[in-house]
């Protein structure tokens, strides 16, 4: 694979399994295909203690595994052993090789991972191609990991744009509140590694956490995890949606019939269908049908953190949703009416829309 290709595969990647060379002191095959055909997208290697040709040697069954299923191989903490152990990136520590060296050793083509344990380390003025958050939970793995708890996952997915695997703790009894907390990915060691059946533990982990190809079809439930896409309908009479706003994503709305009222900031608008209305993270909004016929509509929020989070049933403020006293003045909206009179609002006519946000082009 190339860097490309590479990076392609990262971003359909939402279990990553990490091991050391010899799990439970016996040859890795066997488990390496059982958790692989369960559904793992990553690899991790975690092994401080072995010289480096021993660390080469026991890449080998790590690499060929991950080749035969299509998943990435990625070496912890040895950037500078990327070559001979044909890995597809490493991954760092806050605490080891920094990321611009680690870039360096492994050049553009392959992954560079890094850690964050805390949302302050989740910034910086360069980014890795992805992030391990955690640790989530306490951890055997790493007894002096500091558990940062759901907040930590929280403050990740309204953080991040880069793909990230939430780590630390996680395993079947867990992973539903990781993933409604917005989490797309995580990254286990014992859920899979110490399971009775490791490729059914894998596949029950992959199975509660977002899919990872999107086929888009009109009346079918569409999850993408960089985006909720939600049909609705809002029926003449129908209590209003009270004026709210959200911190960290763009909420956007695209009117398929009928009308429908917009309260975007200080201000008040009436839209008819074709018309695209998007409210960025900040602007107070709320809305009503006033016609005399239902207004069925599409809505979108990017990053996707409303609709997960709201479904597993955490409270508004932890999926991103607050009242107008945390609203911004300076936030602006964006409407895009049809044009042309009313020509676009028939049902045979194409409408071509479009709204920018730093995390949303929508077209």
């Amino acid at each position: 694979m190339n860097g490309t290709e590479r990076r392609a595969r990262l971003a359909r990647s939402r279990l990553c399994l990490v091991l050391e060379a010899r799990p439970r002191g016996q040859d890795p095959t066997a488990l390496l295909e059982a958790a692989l055909r369960g559904g793992v997208d990553v690899v991790q290697l975690r092994e401080k203690e072995l010289p480096d040709n021993e660390l080469v040697r026991a890449a080998t069954p790590f690499r060929e595994a991950c080749t035969r299923h299509g998943a990435l191989f990625v070496l912890n903490d040895r950037p500078d052993l990327i070559e001979p152990t044909g890995a597809d990136g490493v991954h760092v520590g806050q605490g080891d090789a920094s990321l611009a060296e680690a870039r360096r050793l492994v050049g553009d083509d392959r992954l560079v991972g890094l850690s964050a344990s805390t949302p302050r380390e989740l910034g910086g003025e360069s980014e890795p191609d992805y992030f391990g958050v955690g640790a989530v939970y306490g951890t055997p793995t790493k007894p002096d990991a500091v558990a940062g708890g759901l907040e930590l996952v929280r403050a990740a997915r309204d953080t991040l744009r880069v793909p990230w695997f939430a780590i630390g703790g996680i395993d079947t009894d867990t992973i539903a509140d990781v993933a409604g907390s917005g989490a797309s990915g995580v990254a286990v060691v014992r859920a899979v590694r110490d399971a009775d059946d490791p490729e059914a533990a894998a596949r029950a982990l992959r199975r509660a956490l977002p899919p990872s190809t999107a086929v888009v079809v009109r009346g079918d439930e569409v999850l993408l995890p960089q985006i909720d896409w939600l049909f609705g309908t809002w029926e003449p009479g129908q209590r209003p949606v009270a004026p709210h706003t959200h911190a960290a994503h763009t909420d956007l709305f695209y009117v398929l019939d009928g009308t429908m009222e917009f309260r975007l900031g200080d201000g008040t608008v009436r839209v008819p269908a074709g018309s695209c209305v998007a409210a960025p993270p900040l602007l107070v909004h709320g809305f009503r049908n006033p016609g005399d016929s239902d207004a069925p509509f599409l809505n979108l929020h990017a990053p996707g953190v409303w609709a997960r989070g709201r479904a597993h049933g955490l409270s508004p403020e932890e999926f991103d949703t607050f009242g107008p006293d945390r609203a911004s003045s300076s936030p602006r909206p964006i409407v895009s009416a049809p044009g042309d009179g009313d020509r676009l609002t028939k049902a045979h006519r194409l409408a071509l829309v479009k709204a920018q946000h730093p995390d949303l082009d929508a077209l």
